[in-house]
């Protein structure tokens, strides 16, 4: 099913648009690990979104040989977290990170400002070329409060059987391991609980796209629009970077 949280169309009605500026609505997407998030951002893109930030990929572009968040890792947990390429062993970091708390807590205080920062980036590249609808697919979403900075928010569901299911036979990983990943973020349900849309994916694809287009339509309308000023656009980058500070805690 797709559910639409009643409380959305009461802050479409509450937020008239302004004419003669420029807007960019900005949808966040969510979800649990192994929920079919990047398929959900697929079918978002083909039935109507222009273009997206995808945070995951960003955190990849951070960690790249000379950047920012590479030297703060490599500083932070040693060369042995290195491949023989020189790039960082994201699989060997995982199992770590995920199954120790405090160095969890250790990368995300590393990676908060290049994240940030290249988040602000794409933003403000992204008002600048005036692109109408940009999604915003971020796995840490709600954590982080870069909620606020969306028109609308997309969760993405499925049981924990299943994100079970794909982290073991997609990834490889062990039952613990997958166990550990997924308790290392915000219950699922509650995601859900603080969505405005909520996408179940525990059917065929066939099922997921038609849940997705069904959806489009209300997320389309026009709403709540943060980015119809430059001035809106630099305050919000900055309190992206201020969220993301949370990171740090």
């Amino acid at each position: 099913f797709c559910w639409k949280n009643p409380a959305f169309d009461a802050k479409i009605a509450s937020c008239a648009p302004q004419r003669g500026t420029r807007d960019m609505k900005l949808i966040g997407l969510t979800g649990g690990i192994a929920s079919g998030k990047s398929t959900v951002l697929q079918l978002l893109l083909r039935h109507g979104a222009d273009a997206a930030i995808d945070m995951d990929l960003l955190t990849r572009e951070c960690q790249l040989p000379g950047r920012l968040g590479y030297r703060r890792i490599v500083e932070a947990f040693g060369a042995q977290f290195l491949r023989k390429n020189g790039n960082i062993d994201r699989d060997k970091l995982g199992e770590l990170v995920f199954g120790n708390v405090e160095k969890r807590r250790l990368l995300n205080r590393i990676m908060w400002l290049p994240l940030a920062s290249g988040l602000g980036h794409k933003l403000l590249y992204h008002f600048a070329v005036g692109t109408p609808v940009v999604i915003l697919d971020a796995p840490l979403l709600f954590e982080t409060g870069l909620q606020h900075l969306c028109s609308a928010v997309v969760v993405v569901t499925v049981p924990r059987e299943t994100q079970i299911e794909r982290l073991m036979k997609r990834d490889g990983h062990t039952l613990e391991d997958a166990e550990n990943r997924i308790a290392s973020q915000m219950p699922l349900a509650e995601k859900a609980r603080r969505a405005d849309f909520v996408v179940d994916n525990s059917g065929a694809l066939e099922d997921l796209e038609q849940r997705v287009i069904k959806c489009m339509p209300s997320l389309m309308k026009q709403t709540w629009h943060r980015f119809n000023n430059l001035l809106t656009v630099v305050v919000a980058c900055g309190v992206a970077a201020l969220a993301l500070t949370v990171l740090r805690s």
